[in-house]
């Protein structure tokens, strides 16, 4: 045990161990796809995005923040079942995910189904940063 308390020794270890989890760990590689994807979203880039944000549910497909950005790439584009089902993935993932919640219901808006909108928005009820967003969808819901 002596040997391994040595600095000589200690700190490569300590930096193998390091780089092995930085080159193998699904879930570096999706934060830094996901980040990407998310700059090229922002720049109007949406099939780059596309190809990264899939890259990083591919990498790490429990990270629900790559759902979420990939379903705003499928929203954008029109595609509002495929969203639907990236904004469920990721609320499967991490049911706390507000913003997932809150654009679910918001797509289930623009394809008439107010009956499951509606359902989500009860879930976020509870929030009041949330209120000024939920009005402002149940507004729409009865223009529809």
């Amino acid at each position: 045990m002596q040997y391994l308390r040595r600095k000589e020794v200690l700190v490569p270890l300590l930096l193998t161990v390091v780089i092995a989890f930085v080159f193998t760990n699904g879930g570096i590689r999706a934060l830094y796809y996901n980040e990407r994807g998310v700059a090229c979203l922002r720049s109007g880039e949406l099939e780059r995005a596309k190809r990264l944000l899939t890259a990083a549910v591919d990498a790490d497909p429990a990270y629900p923040i790559a759902y979420y950005n990939l379903g705003l790439v499928y929203r954008l584009n029109g595609d509002y079942k495929a969203a639907i089902n990236l904004f469920r993935q990721a609320l499967d993932n991490h049911p706390d995910f507000y913003m997932a919640r809150l654009d679910l219901a918001r797509t289930l808006v623009k394809i008439g189904k107010f009956a499951e909108a509606k359902a989500e928005l009860r879930k976020l009820a509870a929030i009041p940063a949330f209120k000024g967003d939920i009005n402002a969808i149940l507004a729409q819901i009865r223009k529809e």
